[in-house]
């Protein structure tokens, strides 16, 4: 008996050791079961969010390809502005060009107009000269005239 006795407990203790075993086993299954949940649970928000961002960078994609259309029409805007300014530059220079002879041909009448306001200058000096040597002649003319009155008279 005491040999029945001793393999019962071993069998016993390998039942309680199994059960033990089996326990621990069930524990640590009902535990990964758990944390398996959570990561899905996890998941399931990672792929939310995910979806999220997605959305959200369709809409920036989409916000910048109208930024771009936005852009190519400043592009364009300012090609424009840059053909009129080139325009305009063209149009100064033509004015500025005029502007140079027309201060050339002032130069050259304010030069006519001095030696013609000398020449007017010297024509009066020369009419004065005149008017003083008629004026002379004229009073001689009148002496002599007396005279010849006095002789014939």
């Amino acid at each position: 008996m005491n040999n029945m006795d001793g393999h019962q407990i071993v069998k016993e203790a390998i039942y309680l050791e199994e059960r033990e075993l089996l326990k621990l086993i069930l524990e640590k299954t009902v535990a990964t079961e758990k944390n398996v949940k959570e990561l899905a649970a996890r998941l399931g928000g990672l792929e939310k969010r995910f979806d999220s961002l997605e959305g959200r960078i369709d809409g920036l994609e989409k916000r910048f390809d109208g930024l771009e259309g936005r852009i190519d029409g400043l592009e364009k805007r300012f090609d424009g502005l840059e053909e009129r300014i080139d325009g305009l530059e063209k149009r100064f220079q033509r004015v500025e060009n005029d502007v140079n002879k027309l201060k050339e041909e002032q130069g050259m009448i304010k030069q006519a107009v001095m030696e013609t306001n000398k020449n007017v200058k010297q024509l009066l000096e020369n009419q004065k000269s005149t008017y003083e040597i008629l004026s002379e002649h004229d009073v001689a003319i009148r002496a002599i005239r007396r005279r010849i009155q006095k002789l014939e008279a």
